[in-house]
Protein backbone atom coordinates (compact mmCIF):
# COMPACT_ATOMS: atom_id res chain seq x y z
CA UNK A 1 0.00 0.00 0.00
CA UNK A 2 1.34 3.35 -0.97
CA UNK A 3 1.42 6.64 0.84
CA UNK A 4 -1.21 8.06 -1.45
CA UNK A 5 -3.55 5.23 -0.73
CA UNK A 6 -2.93 5.57 3.04
CA UNK A 7 -3.59 9.31 2.81
CA UNK A 8 -6.74 8.69 0.82
CA UNK A 9 -7.99 6.14 3.38
CA UNK A 10 -7.11 8.46 6.27
CA UNK A 11 -8.84 11.30 4.44
CA UNK A 12 -11.93 9.14 3.92
CA UNK A 13 -11.90 8.11 7.61
CA UNK A 14 -11.55 11.73 8.74
CA UNK A 15 -14.33 12.79 6.34
CA UNK A 16 -16.58 10.00 7.61
CA UNK A 17 -15.81 10.98 11.22
CA UNK A 18 -16.52 14.66 10.43
CA UNK A 19 -19.75 13.70 8.70
CA UNK A 20 -20.81 11.61 11.73
CA UNK A 21 -20.00 14.49 14.11
CA UNK A 22 -21.88 16.91 11.87
CA UNK A 23 -24.92 14.64 11.83
CA UNK A 24 -24.77 14.22 15.63
CA UNK A 25 -24.51 18.01 16.12
CA UNK A 26 -27.39 18.58 13.66
CA UNK A 27 -29.53 15.96 15.42
CA UNK A 28 -28.76 17.53 18.81
CA UNK A 29 -29.60 21.00 17.46
CA UNK A 30 -32.85 19.69 15.97
CA UNK A 31 -33.77 18.03 19.29
CA UNK A 32 -33.05 21.28 21.18
CA UNK A 33 -35.09 23.23 18.64
CA UNK A 34 -38.02 20.83 19.03
CA UNK A 35 -37.74 21.06 22.83
CA UNK A 36 -37.74 24.87 22.73
CA UNK A 37 -40.67 24.85 20.30
CA UNK A 38 -42.58 22.44 22.56
CA UNK A 39 -41.82 24.61 25.61
CA UNK A 40 -43.03 27.71 23.76
CA UNK A 41 -46.19 25.87 22.73
CA UNK A 42 -46.79 24.75 26.34
CA UNK A 43 -46.22 28.30 27.61
CA UNK A 44 -48.70 29.63 25.05
CA UNK A 45 -51.26 27.02 26.12
CA UNK A 46 -50.67 27.89 29.79
CA UNK A 47 -51.02 31.62 29.06
CA UNK A 48 -54.26 31.00 27.18
CA UNK A 49 -55.56 28.84 30.04
CA UNK A 50 -54.65 31.61 32.49
CA UNK A 51 -56.54 34.16 30.37
CA UNK A 52 -59.57 31.85 30.30
CA UNK A 53 -59.36 31.46 34.09
CA UNK A 54 -59.10 35.23 34.56
CA UNK A 55 -62.09 35.78 32.29
CA UNK A 56 -64.08 33.14 34.17
CA UNK A 57 -63.18 34.73 37.51
CA UNK A 58 -64.18 38.16 36.20
CA UNK A 59 -67.51 36.75 35.03
CA UNK A 60 -68.06 35.09 38.41
CA UNK A 61 -67.40 38.43 40.12
CA UNK A 62 -69.80 40.17 37.73
CA UNK A 63 -72.53 37.61 38.47
CA UNK A 64 -71.86 37.98 42.20
CA UNK A 65 -72.02 41.77 41.87
CA UNK A 66 -75.40 41.52 40.11
CA UNK A 67 -76.69 39.29 42.91
CA UNK A 68 -75.34 41.68 45.56
CA UNK A 69 -76.99 44.66 43.85
CA UNK A 70 -80.26 42.76 43.59
CA UNK A 71 -80.11 41.83 47.28
CA UNK A 72 -79.35 45.41 48.24
CA UNK A 73 -82.22 46.70 46.09
CA UNK A 74 -84.60 44.27 47.80
CA UNK A 75 -83.33 45.32 51.23
CA UNK A 76 -83.69 49.02 50.40
CA UNK A 77 -87.27 48.43 49.17
CA UNK A 78 -88.11 46.58 52.38
CA UNK A 79 -86.62 49.37 54.48
CA UNK A 80 -88.50 51.98 52.45
CA UNK A 81 -91.74 50.15 53.21
CA UNK A 82 -90.76 49.93 56.85
CA UNK A 83 -90.05 53.68 56.93
CA UNK A 84 -93.41 54.36 55.28
CA UNK A 85 -95.11 52.24 57.98
CA UNK A 86 -93.26 54.13 60.72
CA UNK A 87 -94.33 57.49 59.25
CA UNK A 88 -97.96 56.28 58.98
CA UNK A 89 -97.90 55.11 62.59
CA UNK A 90 -96.35 58.37 63.67
CA UNK A 91 -98.95 60.44 61.82
CA UNK A 92 -101.74 58.53 63.56
CA UNK A 93 -100.37 59.66 66.92
CA UNK A 94 -100.69 63.32 65.91
CA UNK A 95 -97.36 64.10 67.57
CA UNK A 96 -95.56 67.39 67.13
CA UNK A 97 -93.64 67.80 63.83
CA UNK A 98 -90.34 68.32 65.68
CA UNK A 99 -90.77 65.27 67.86
CA UNK A 100 -87.50 63.34 68.35
CA UNK A 101 -89.06 60.17 66.94
CA UNK A 102 -90.10 61.96 63.73
CA UNK A 103 -86.64 63.56 63.44
CA UNK A 104 -85.06 60.09 63.64
CA UNK A 105 -87.44 58.78 60.98
CA UNK A 106 -86.59 61.71 58.71
CA UNK A 107 -82.86 61.15 59.28
CA UNK A 108 -83.23 57.48 58.34
CA UNK A 109 -85.31 58.41 55.27
CA UNK A 110 -82.51 60.81 54.23
CA UNK A 111 -79.86 58.14 54.80
CA UNK A 112 -81.96 55.65 52.84
CA UNK A 113 -82.13 58.12 49.95
CA UNK A 114 -78.35 58.64 50.03
CA UNK A 115 -77.70 54.89 49.91
CA UNK A 116 -80.22 54.49 47.08
CA UNK A 117 -78.46 57.27 45.15
CA UNK A 118 -75.08 55.59 45.65
CA UNK A 119 -76.54 52.29 44.49
CA UNK A 120 -77.97 53.93 41.37
CA UNK A 121 -74.58 55.49 40.64
CA UNK A 122 -72.92 52.10 41.11
CA UNK A 123 -75.26 50.53 38.58
CA UNK A 124 -73.91 52.94 35.93
CA UNK A 125 -71.22 51.63 33.55
CA UNK A 126 -68.83 49.41 35.52
CA UNK A 127 -65.48 50.62 36.78
CA UNK A 128 -62.30 48.62 36.65
CA UNK A 129 -60.93 46.65 39.57
CA UNK A 130 -63.33 45.36 42.20
CA UNK A 131 -66.31 47.69 41.77
CA UNK A 132 -68.59 45.87 44.23
CA UNK A 133 -65.93 45.79 46.93
CA UNK A 134 -65.19 49.48 46.50
CA UNK A 135 -68.89 50.40 46.41
CA UNK A 136 -69.81 48.22 49.37
CA UNK A 137 -66.99 49.72 51.43
CA UNK A 138 -68.41 53.21 50.79
CA UNK A 139 -71.94 52.32 51.92
CA UNK A 140 -71.42 49.59 54.55
CA UNK A 141 -71.46 52.05 57.47
CA UNK A 142 -74.59 53.73 56.07
CA UNK A 143 -76.30 50.36 55.69
CA UNK A 144 -75.43 49.34 59.24
CA UNK A 145 -76.70 52.69 60.58
CA UNK A 146 -79.89 52.41 58.58
CA UNK A 147 -80.51 48.85 59.72
CA UNK A 148 -79.86 49.54 63.41
CA UNK A 149 -81.91 52.75 63.29
CA UNK A 150 -84.88 50.92 61.83
CA UNK A 151 -84.59 48.19 64.46
CA UNK A 152 -84.53 50.82 67.22
CA UNK A 153 -87.56 52.65 65.87
CA UNK A 154 -89.52 49.45 65.24
CA UNK A 155 -89.32 48.29 68.86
Amino acid sequence: MGINQENAERHDAIAAEAEAKHEAIAAEAEAKHEAVAEEAKNEAIAAEAEQVAIAAEAEAHRVEDVANVSNMEEQLKAWSTQLDDLVASYLKTEAAPHDAYRIRIDALRSLHGAVQTKLNEFKSPPASGDPWGIFHATVSDDLATLESGLKDLSH
